[in-house]
C-alpha cells in the first residue's frame, strides 16, 4: 500500500481533531481581543456646552487672562488696578488728589506744641514719605490745618473751612484722638486735597515740654479720662462782694480751674468746665496764702478727693487730687 493511500485512509481521523480544536482557538482569540480593547486609553470627556442662538451681528464676550496690574470694572472695561497702599509703622495720612489719585503718607508719632492758648499737633514725615501735617486748636476745636510737602504744594483750611476735623475726649492717660474724615484742604491755586486719618496725641504728662514741674492737680473723670492741670500762666483773682475771692488757674491745654474762697479763707466753690461743687460739697479742698502777704501770687490750692459734678448731664463727675500754686499775673 502506498503512502498516499495511507493519508486518505487516516483523513477522517485528522479532520475530527481539527474540528475539536476550532472552538478552543475561537475562545482564545476572543479573550485576547477583549484584553487589547480594554488597554486602549479612553478619550477625554468633552463637556457639553450650551450655545444660545445668536445672530451674525451679535458679539460674543470671551474671557482672556488679564495682565498684572489690570482689572475689569463693572462695565467690563479693562482698567489699571488700584496700587496697594503701604503699611505704616506708626501713623498714616490717606490722601486723595483732585484727579482721584489715592496716596498714603506715613508720619511719625504726634508732637504737641503749646503757645499761649494755641495748641498745635504736628505730624512729621516718616520713612520715604515727605508730607507734614500741622493742626492748630483752641478751646478743644480745630482752628486751622496745613498739609505740605516739598515740590507738591501747600494745602490749608481755616476756621469754618476745616470741616471734618474733630478732637476726641481724653483717655485714661490724658491722650486724645484726632480724627480727620475727608477734610478738604485747598492750595493757593484752588486745587483741593482730601485728607482722612485717625491720629493719637499723647497726654501732657508724657511730653517733657508739657509735663508739670510740680505734681499738679489730677482730675479723673468717671469715664476714666485723666487731666493733669498745672497752671502755666494766665491765673488771676476776682474780688467779689463780702470779701469773697474767685481764683483762676489756667492749664497749658487751656483748661481753667476756678476756686472760690470765702472771707474766712475756706474754699466754697470749685469749677472745671461744666463740673462744679459748692459749699460743704467741696470737701477736701483747701488753700494757703503764699510767702508774700501783699500778693496773691504763690497761693497754694490743695485737693484730696474733692468731687465735682454736673447735675444737668445726669451724673457726670470728676475727682480732684493734688495741689497747684497760683502763678504770677
Amino acid at each position: 500500500m502506498s503512502r498516499n493511500s495511507l493519508w486518505f485512509d487516516e483523513r477522517p481521523r485528522h479532520l475530527g481533531w481539527l474540528l475539536l480544536l476550532l472552538p478552543v482557538l475561537a475562545v482564545l482569540l476572543v479573550a485576547v481581543g477583549t484584553n487589547l480593547w480594554r488597554d486602549q486609553p479612553s478619550p477625554a470627556t468633552v463637556p457639553a456646552v450650551a450655545v444660545s442662538p445668536r445672530g451674525p451681528d451679535v458679539a460674543v464676550r470671551v474671557g482672556l487672562p488679564m495682565q498684572p496690574g489690570v482689572r475689569i470694572d463693572a462695565g467690563g472695561t479693562a482698567a489699571p488696578a488700584k496700587p496697594a497702599l503701604p503699611n505704616c509703622p506708626y501713623q498714616q495720612l490717606d490722601l486723595v488728589t483732585a484727579h482721584g489719585k489715592v496716596q498714603r503718607a506715613c508720619v511719625a508719632t504726634t508732637r504737641t506744641l503749646q503757645s499761649g492758648d494755641l495748641r498745635s499737633y504736628v505730624l512729621e514725615p516718616q520713612g520715604v514719605s515727605d508730607w507734614t501735617l500741622r493742626v492748630d486748636s483752641g478751646d478743644g476745636r480745630v482752628m486751622a490745618a496745613s498739609l505740605s510737602a516739598p515740590g507738591r504744594g501747600d494745602y490749608r483750611c481755616e476756621e469754618d473751612t476745616c470741616a471734618g476735623f474733630s478732637i476726641g475726649p481724653r483717655d485714661a492717660h490724658g491722650g486724645r484722638t484726632l480724627v480727620v474724615s475727608r477734610a478738604v484742604l485747598t492750595a493757593e491755586d484752588g486745587v483741593a486735597m482730601h485728607l482722612s486719618a485717625s491720629l493719637k496725641a499723647p497726654g501732657d504728662q508724657q511730653d517733657a515740654d508739657l509735663a508739670c514741674n510740680e505734681p499738679g492737680i489730677a482730675i479723673v473723670e468717671r469715664s476714666g479720662a485723666v487731666l493733669t492741670l498745672c497752671p502755666s500762666g494766665g491765673g488771676g483773682v476776682v474780688r467779689l462782694e463780702h470779701e469773697r475771692r474767685l481764683y483762676s488757674l489756667r492749664g497749658a491745654a487751656g483748661d481753667t480751674l476756678l476756686v472760690g474762697v470765702d472771707a474766712g479763707g475756706a474754699v466754697d466753690f470749685v469749677q472745671i468746665g461744666a463740673l462744679e461743687c459748692q459749699g460743704l460739697a467741696c470737701s477736701g479742698a483747701t488753700t494757703q496764702p503764699g510767702d508774700d502777704p501783699a500778693s496773691e501770687s504763690g497761693r497754694r490750692f490743695s485737693f484730696s478727693g474733692t468731687t465735682v459734678t454736673d447735675g444737668l448731664r445726669g451724673g457726670a463727675a470728676a475727682l480732684l487730687n493734688g495741689s497747684a500754686v497760683l502763678p504770677p499775673f
